[in-house]
Parts: structure tokens; sequence; C-alpha cells
């Protein structure tokens, strides 16, 4: 798979210039972040897919940079593995906590790593959708990136079938914050996504709903269907229990 944004965060050069430009190659774009400056400035404008830690010591600008991975809402569920120069007990421990998926120590097996990238973004979805959190054993949080109409609705469908066949995940909460536009096709493919749940004993879950979403919903009359109240609204963190 190939991932468009990468973040390299510290820039310790523990990954070589070499093996660089293999995950270049590789079809990558990399982003070196040598400080929280820099950090907040990149994801005004772009969306990270990977963040690669480089760690040598927890100086105050590292500390910095992990205080922004663990409470940007931007980057608190993109997937990310750290590169250590020795496996200090208390740096590994500190990364666990912090949601980081992989340690690795130096040198650094590319063909390894570019194996890691793929198995931890497998989730992601030709840019209309993706897997933003995966906090219990069988819940998952779909956030669309875009849109949901007769373009994607069978990608949806199939994406929901990998889910509950393959994941055998059975709570699946659809977060519309960045829907742009939705139609009668995409609306009927999440109809049929809770009809899938309720076989099974799953639980289907819509939140923030924007007013054109609101309003396409009240036009077909499926805010019965749908189980459309108050709640639907509640922010990610909150469902997510992450603060």
């Amino acid at each position: 798979m190939k991932i468009n944004n990468i973040f390299i965060l510290n820039c310790n050069h523990l990954i070589s210039a070499t093996d660089q430009l293999y995950l270049k190659d590789s079809g990558n774009v990399l982003h070196q972040v040598n400080s929280s400056f820099d950090l907040k400035r990149l994801v005004l404008h772009t969306r990270p897919d990977f963040i690669i830690l480089e760690l040598v010591s927890l100086v105050p600008d590292v500390l910095s940079l992990l205080d922004l991975v663990e409470n940007l809402g931007d980057l608190k569920n993109v997937p990310r593995i750290a590169i250590l120069n020795r496996g200090k007990r208390e740096y590994v421990l500190l990364l666990a906590r912090m949601g980081f998926q992989e340690i690795l120590l130096k040198p650094v097996d590319i063909h390894k790593l570019i194996r890691l990238i793929d198995q931890l973004t497998t989730d992601v979805q030709d840019g209309d959708f993706r897997i933003v959190s995966k906090e219990d054993d069988d819940e998952v949080v779909i956030e669309f990136l875009s849109h949901l109409d007769v373009t994607n609705s069978l990608k949806l469908d199939n994406f929901i079938d990998h889910i509950l066949l393959k994941q055998k995940k059975n709570r699946i909460t659809f977060d519309l914050h960045r829907m742009e536009y939705i139609d009668s096709s995409g609306l009927g493919m999440l109809v049929i996504c809770k009809k899938k749940l309720d076989a099974v004993d799953g639980q289907f879950k819509l939140i923030n709903l924007n007013e054109q979403v609101t309003s396409v919903i009240q036009m077909l009359q499926l805010e019965t269907v749908l189980e459309i109240n108050e709640q639907n609204n509640v922010p990610l963190k909150e469902v997510l229990a992450l603060e």
C-alpha cells in the first residue's frame, strides 16, 4: 500500500538517507518535523497518514512534540511507530502509553518498516473514508473524508463486510463531521449497513451530522430508521472516551 504523507518527527537520522529514498520510491511523501512549531504549521494544510518518531533523548523539544502527538486533534488517531537509538525502559513505557503501536531499535530494517506501515494503515480506503480508532475489541469508528454517493457506496459496503467478517467487529460509529455531500444512494447504503449490524446484534451510530446531511435524511424521512436524535452531534472525543 502507498501512503501519502509520513511525518518523521525529531529527525535524528535513525532512518538513513538511503532508506528514506526507498520510502519515497515506494510512493510516500516524507515530511521532516524538527519542532512543535513545525508540526503545528504542517498539520494546518497536511493530514498525516503515518507518524514515525526518531527518539534519541527526551529533551524539552521532543517532549513538546510528544505532547502535540498525544493531544492535537488531527494527530490523535494517526498510526504511529517509534525508532529508538537504544532501548531505554522508561522511553518504551512512555511511548507505549502514548499509543505507539511498534517500537524499533536502530539499525532499522527498511523492509520491516514498510511492512509495518502497510499493516498499520490497511484500513485507509482511497481517500473516501478511514478507520480512525480501534479503542475497543469490537468497536470501530469510521470517518468520512468527503462524500458518500453512488460513486463510492459499494466501496463502503465492501468495507463494512471486511470489518464484520474479517475483523469480527460489530459496533460501528460513523463520524460525518468532514462529509461534504451525501445523496440518496449514500443514505441507502447507510441503511444497509445498519441492517447488517442489526442482524448480528451489533451497534450502528451516526455522529457529527452537518446541516446538509441532516436535511437529506429529513427529506427522505429516514430519521427513525437511522435513529437520529439530539445525541447524534456528540463530539468524537467523547465517543472515544479520549479525555
